[in-house]
């Protein structure tokens, strides 16, 4: 090969992985949204923006909703991650050998109260939310939060209570 053509070469392998890396990029940031699949990326004040624009909240239910989100917010936290942490010591127990059933029993019980607790909080939670609602408001806010309740708790079509499955 003459050095023309080895340069002629080169320089098309170049522009073909330029080409291929720039579509690429598209695809990633453009076209696919990876954190907006995964959740991530996704506006911390989501639910104030849904009550602000869906519900019509004030600015003063807003600051009310902002007070009650402060007081609670480090609880909520906390609880969801000993929740996670139990759960993740519970299915430790796959690749660390045996447990008596009543063990397992006993930690299963212990998930179990967790997620309880966790669920009347979030529900005594969502109850003051709604005592912030005005009576005219409140539909709205219903509608609201069912969209909150399902991303909450997974997607539609996927429970066993919907009557369209097959």
């Amino acid at each position: 090969m003459t050095p023309s053509s080895k340069n002629r070469s080169l320089i098309f392998l170049i522009v073909i992985l330029l080409i291929t890396n720039i579509l690429l990029i598209l695809f990633f940031v453009v076209l696919d949204k990876p954190a907006a699949r995964s959740g991530r990326g996704r506006n911390p004040n989501g639910l104030a923006t849904m009550l602000k624009n869906d519900v019509h909240f004030s600015p003063n239910q807003l600051g009310e909703y902002y007070d009650l989100r402060r007081r609670q917010l480090d609880s909520i936290h906390r609880m969801f991650d000993g929740l996670r942490a139990s759960r993740m010591e519970f299915y430790d127990h796959l690749f660390t050998g045996h447990l008596s059933d009543s063990a397992l029993e006993a930690q299963a019980g212990d998930l179990a109260q967790k997620q309880k607790t966790l669920d009347l909080y979030m529900f005594h939670h969502f109850m003051m939310l709604r005592d912030i609602c005005t009576p005219e408001q409140l539909p709205l806010f219903d509608t609201t939060l069912r969209k909150v309740l399902v991303r909450m708790t997974g997607r539609i079509g996927h429970g066993p209570h919907n009557p369209n499955r097959r």
